[in-house]
């Protein structure tokens, strides 16, 4: 709650902060806030403030902390006024809070901020202080990084880029969700003053692309991002931001913020805030209650669910199609066995699908088409619960025992008769509780490998398809639906940067894309360094050592020619040495340096031939020393 009020920067705010350590239900002891509209002077906020402290600490709630067996030092309590007025930024001459002998005074810690749950706040919330010491922190570390490596050798890229992940841009984006505002005002174009901050981060994002790459120092920005898969600042800090509005739609039910969203969504018009207009900014989607399956609660262990299902346990498929097979043709034939599939297009449509059989006969068969809101994971749900109400609403049900729901999907069958706090809680529950109205025997849940020659199944899976190619819905999203949405936005804004940076060398190869995990970085790391060099055109060429005026290099391959990116397929020396990959050179070169097959292809090459470390090296080896008697040319 706190952070979205904080949001607010048309108000004023006072905040004390002890060091208090209370139960839940003396929620007051640790902090309190007093917001004021702007237009009243600070001191008036001290008022109902100096009151609050007073009736807590030194009232009834002193006693109830001291019945609570917890200690209270007031000497330890921190003030700050929020405010953007110029005459209210020097603490010395801020109203502090007098309560008997102790005199709380703001930022009395000599800092121009404080620090609550990791956060830095300022007076003016401009967060500059928490970016400049996490940034100052974070770039210390990979710096470290980048001594475990050079452009020759070191550590693997794929394990320097996780490491750069988890302990340095983990650490510099800490807490973002609640200082970054973008770099605009939601619905006006007025700039939030936040260039200082993306300066900032982005020396420790390209720190971290240094250490992770063999790149050389003159290596360009946008190839560093491209290369690395580490994303410019904003780009990162806009999808924390939607990462975290996202997870609004799984909080509980009483959570201050799910409170506040169904409020937004209520009356949108009455909200003009920067969490407002994060809520506003998602489509509808559905809304997951986490105290419907609370933690603290025992459940069915995972590995009793599995055993359960008969997941495959260490069997390969086919292991597992065969007894499968072999327990299908043993059921009585009176019980049911519903089929169920569900499938997703490249176009993005959902469907799911169902077959029914008794006694080995077809009874039901059924198409669902579900849009492109819903993930395979919800068409597989949804496809499973509406074989099972087809099975129970059938003549054939009034002589069956059993019930069978049989699908390939692990953790859809693993969720089917077990409470679910995921994407499609409300499929789930209704499963759950149409299985529990079986009354003529059990409903069963049984995993069967897909695409195993089980007849059942590949019925399942065509219905699916079908049910895909047909005129598909409109409605709301699915959790897991809207997570893709959003994280299709960020990699949708990297693509859109990449093709206005995108240096002409590598149009020239057509990349034209840039992933998020390129698969080049599990590369051996002297190669890649010498792939991104051919990309780039910075490296051991005579063009590049030219125009840097190195006096020292070496500008000629052992064949006599002119040292450049693509040399190693013209070289006559490597040629003979090993063959090289048919094809012609406008149709090879793209394949060979643009993609991460060609480039597994290249690697195999040039290490048959021995073209870099022998035919074109780095260095030269110096000429041989001659021996024997040197011969004066004097008379």
């Amino acid at each position: 709650m706190a952070a979205e009020e904080l949001s607010n920067e048309g108000d004023a705010f006072s905040k004390i902060h002890s060091s208090a350590k209370h139960s839940a239900d003396i929620t007051a002891a640790d902090e309190l806030w007093q917001k004021l509209p702007y237009e009243t002077h600070i001191r008036y906020v001290l008022n109902p403030l100096h009151y609050r402290l007073q009736t807590i600490h030194w009232g009834n709630g002193l006693c109830r902390l001291c019945f609570e067996g917890i200690t209270f030092d007031p000497g330890k309590s921190e003030l700050i006024h929020f405010s953007k007025r110029r005459t209210e930024q020097n603490p010395d001459t801020t109203p502090t809070i007098t309560i008997g002998d102790l005199t709380i005074k703001e930022l009395a810690n000599g800092k121009p901020y404080i620090r609550w749950l990791g956060i830095l706040f300022d007076k003016k919330l401009s967060f500059k202080w928490h970016t400049k010491e996490l940034a100052t922190k974070a770039i210390v570390i990979a710096r470290a990084l980048k001594s475990l490596g050079n452009s020759i050798r070191g550590a693997p890229p794929r394990l320097l880029r996780q490491a750069a992940e988890a302990c340095v841009l983990k650490r510099a984006y800490f807490g973002a969700e609640t200082w970054w505002t973008g770099r605009t005002q939601f619905g006006i174009n007025h700039p939030t003053k936040v260039e200082g901050h993306i300066n900032q981060l982005s020396k420790v994002t390209l720190e971290c692309a240094r250490a992770i790459l063999p790149v050389w120092r003159t290596a360009n920005i946008a190839i560093l991002h491209r290369e690395s898969g580490l994303r410019p600042p904003e780009i990162e800090l806009d999808d924390l931001a939607r990462a975290s509005t996202v997870r609004t739609r799984r909080l509980d039910p009483y959570h201050p913020l799910a409170w506040r969203a169904k409020w937004i969504q209520e009356d949108p018009g009455s909200f003009k805030t920067r969490f407002a207009c994060r809520i506003l900014s998602l489509p509808p989607s559905e809304q997951i209650d986490p105290l419907s399956a609370p933690k603290w609660l025992e459940y069915e262990s995972r590995a009793e669910i599995m055993k359960r299902i008969h997941s495959p346990n260490g069997r390969t498929k086919q292991e597992a199609a065969t007894e499968f097979n072999d327990f299908y043709d043993l059921l009585p034939r009176e019980d049911i066995v519903i089929f169920s599939d569900g499938s997703k297009l490249a176009n993005g449509n959902t469907g799911g699908g169902f077959v029914g059989y008794q006694d080995n006969h077809k009874f039901c068969e059924g198409s669902l088409p579900l849009g492109r809101m819903k993930e395979v994971y919800d068409s597989e749900a949804i496809a499973a619960f509406e074989g099972l109400k087809a099975a129970i609403s059938s003549i054939e049900s009034r002589i069956a025992t059993d019930i069978y729901i049989c699908l390939d999907n692990i953790e859809v069958a693993a969720r089917l008769l077990s409470k679910s706090t995921g994407s499609s809680q409300d499929t789930f529950s209704a499963f759950r509780q149409l299985a529990s109205t079986w009354h003529n025997g059990t409903v069963h849940i049984r995993w069967v490998p897909g695409h195993k020659d089980v007849a059942g199944n590949e019925a399942a899976d065509k219905a699916a398809k079908a049910g895909a190619a047909l005129p598909q819905p409109t409605g709301a999203y699915s959790y897991a639906g809207l997570r893709r949405v959003t994280k299709g936005l960020r990699q949708k804004a990297m693509n859109q940067l990449w093709s206005t940076v995108i240096p002409t060398t590598y149009r020239d190869l057509e990349i034209f894309t840039s992933p998020r995990n390129p698969k080049e970085l599990s590369l051996p790391r002297p190669f890649l360094g010498r792939l991104i060099a051919i990309r780039s055109g910075h490296g051991d060429f005579a063009s590049y050592h030219e125009r840097f005026l190195h006096q020292d290099a070496q500008l000629l391959c052992r064949c006599g020619a002119r040292k450049s990116p693509v040399h190693f397929f013209f070289c006559s020396i490597a040629k003979r040495n090993h063959p090289r990959p048919k094809g012609k050179p406008a149709d090879i070169l793209p394949f060979l340096c643009g993609t991460y097959e060609g480039a597994e292809v290249l690697a195999n090459w040039t290490k048959a031939n021995g073209f870099y470390t022998n035919i074109c090296p780095l260095h030269l080896p110096p000429p041989p020393i001659l021996k024997g008697p040197i011969h004066s040319l004097k008379d």
